[in-house]
């Protein structure tokens, strides 16, 4: 049923969306709830390594199949930019970790996928549908949010980690 509502919200809005901006504070306690480890055995990010840097935070499910071809995309831009500040963070929205593990193994990446257990991070940010962007500026502040992947909104999230990125 969930799956069922949240593939309709995809079809429905595949254009920018308003999420609920949380207090910088919630935002990084939030964040600090990350898990230690990560289900691509890549270095977790702590909070003193996302502080100063522009984060891209994508929630994404194993069967969602926008999430399937953004992610690939995602990797590129994180290669592209890491050096000029980017972070990447992959927060798995599916109901158990060996869902995500199983789909990880086909695609390796190389920023850190996280498990959101509980919905903990889902909830925090009023997440409605997968996949779900945020992009938050070097104060960890929220600029922009995207739900669904297009072409163009790709092209859009590109710009904004640039202008981000830019910004001092």
């Amino acid at each position: 049923m969930i799956k069922l509502f949240l593939v309709f919200s995809l079809v429905w809005s595949q254009t920018e969306i308003k999420t609920k901006q949380p207090k910088t504070e919630s935002a990084q306690a939030s964040l600090l709830s990350l898990p230690v480890k990560t289900l691509n055995n890549t270095k977790a990010e702590g909070m003193d390594n996302l502080k100063g840097s522009v984060v891209l935070i994508d929630f994404w499910t194993s069967w969602c199949e926008p999430c399937r071809e953004s992610l690939p995309k995602y990797n590129n831009l994180y290669s592209k930019y890491k050096s000029k500040g980017l972070k990447i963070l992959a927060i798995s929205a599916d109901e158990t970790p060996q869902e995500a593990q199983k789909f990880l193994s086909k695609l390796p990446l190389s920023f850190p996928v996280y498990f959101d257990e509980g919905k903990k991070l889902v909830e925090h940010f009023d997440i409605q549908a997968v996949p779900t962007v945020l992009v938050l500026d070097k104060n960890l502040k929220l600029v922009k949010s995207y739900r669904g992947y297009t072409t163009n909104s790709f092209k859009e999230i590109e710009s904004s980690l640039i202008e981000s990125l830019k910004s001092k």
